[in-house]
Parts: C-alpha cells; sequence; structure tokens
C-alpha cells in the first residue's frame, strides 16, 4: 500500500518541480523580457477591450428611480478614487 501511495505523488512533485523551475526561469532577465515582448501586445488589445466593454456599460446603464442619471457618476468616479 506505501507503494502504491508513492506512485501516486511522484508525478505530482514532478510536475511542482517543472512548474517551479518554469517559474524561476523567468528570473533571467532575458528571459522575462522575451515573454514580455511576446504577451504584452495582446494583454495589452485585452486591457483596450475589456476598458472599452466596461465603458460602454456603465454608459448604457438604466437610470436608477431615485437619483436618475446622477447615479452613473459613481461608476466612473469610484473606480478612479480605488485606484488614486
Amino acid at each position: 500500500m506505501y507503494h502504491s501511495n508513492v506512485r501516486h505523488t511522484a508525478p505530482k512533485i514532478l510536475e511542482t518541480l517543472i512548474a517551479a523551475m518554469a517559474i524561476l526561469d523567468l528570473a533571467n532577465p532575458s528571459r522575462f523580457l522575451a515573454l514580455v515582448e511576446r504577451t504584452l501586445p495582446w494583454l495589452a488589445g485585452l486591457t483596450v477591450l475589456t476598458f472599452a466593454i466596461g465603458l460602454h456599460l456603465a454608459y448604457g446603464a438604466p437610470d436608477d428611480y431615485q437619483q436618475g442619471a446622477t447615479v452613473k457618476i459613481m461608476f466612473i468616479h469610484v473606480p478612479s478614487a480605488w485606484l488614486g
């Protein structure tokens, strides 16, 4: 029974070590910058797309039944305050 547990945990340990080595490889600045050069255009495009969707949803939200259109101010000002 002990041997069967060892067989099942060995691949998990190996997978963890491989993942750790992949993360440690990113400590090398040239490898990290190579990764950034490949992913940055995609991440920048995704950021612009989600920002545009968020603005569209914020401005297209229905008016509040008590405050009217002034409630939409919170959709812009509250996240700006969080970031500030």
